[in-house]
């Protein structure tokens, strides 16, 4: 039958049905293709909306490894801090990401995809602040991967995290002569350990388990790396 020809042969049964059975008939005889046009039209949106998120500019990423959040992301971190430096999520994207653990020793699989992932994301310049065990922070040291403190700390930063009794922690890098501040003890953070009945990080004497703040050296603007661990250090 030629297309016109079915055309008038759909418009014929059509003419003399209710509404309700015209709306049976054409749901019956074009499902699939109403189905699928739905589905396109969706999947467009979709699209588009990642798109559009895809192309804002990012505010900050952060990445808590290891955490007593890992299979169960309660955390408040990403809303408190929007909430202390009033960040446009609108205009912004902004990340702190608990979900990610590495185990350095083991070979499973999940530990190794998220060491790449890590190396990937310094070396993308996508990564601005890392909060883990410094086993983990280790990790990354033959990196250069984390930005001299003595360097980005602004001076009154500095004296306030010494008031409060926050110790550095240096290494050196190859090439050196010397050690340099790269991270920050956060054991005895009160905002961290009042995450969660637990804390953020489970409770350890071993040094090695212990959490370090770090700014990566990758990371091109400091302002918000800077403002985060204001509030880690002056929210309770």
């Amino acid at each position: 039958m030629a297309i016109i020809d079915e055309i008038k042969e759909q418009n014929r049964k059509l003419k003399d049905m209710t509404f309700s059975k015209k709306c049976e008939y054409i749901w019956g005889y074009y499902k699939f293709w109403i189905l699928s046009t739905i589905g396109a039209i969706i999947l467009i949106c979709i699209g588009v909306h990642d798109m559009r998120l895809n192309l804002r500019p990012v505010y900050l990423q952060v990445t808590v490894l290891n955490s007593n959040f890992v299979m169960d992301d309660t955390s408040t971190i990403l809303d408190d801090y929007v909430a202390w430096d009033q960040v446009d999520t609108d205009a912004y994207n902004l990340h702190v990401m608990t979900s990610m653990n590495i185990d350095e020793n083991a070979q499973d699989q999940m530990s190794l995809a998220n060491m790449e992932k890590m190396v990937a994301m310094i070396s993308a310049k996508t990564l601005n602040v890392v909060i883990a065990p410094k086993r983990v922070i280790n990790h990354y040291i033959d990196l250069d991967a984390y930005a001299d403190l003595d360097e980005v700390l602004p001076k009154d930063l500095k004296a306030e995290l010494e008031e409060k009794g926050y110790q550095f922690y240096y290494a050196k890098y190859e090439g050196m002569d010397h050690e340099i501040p790269i991270g920050i003890y956060m054991d005895h953070c009160p905002y961290l350990e009042n995450q969660k009945p637990d804390g953020t990080f489970p409770k350890t004497e071993n040094d090695a388990d212990k959490p370090i703040f770090s700014i990566t050296s990758t990371t091109e603007d400091f302002t918000h790396s800077l403002s985060f661990l204001r509030m880690l250090i002056e929210k309770e």
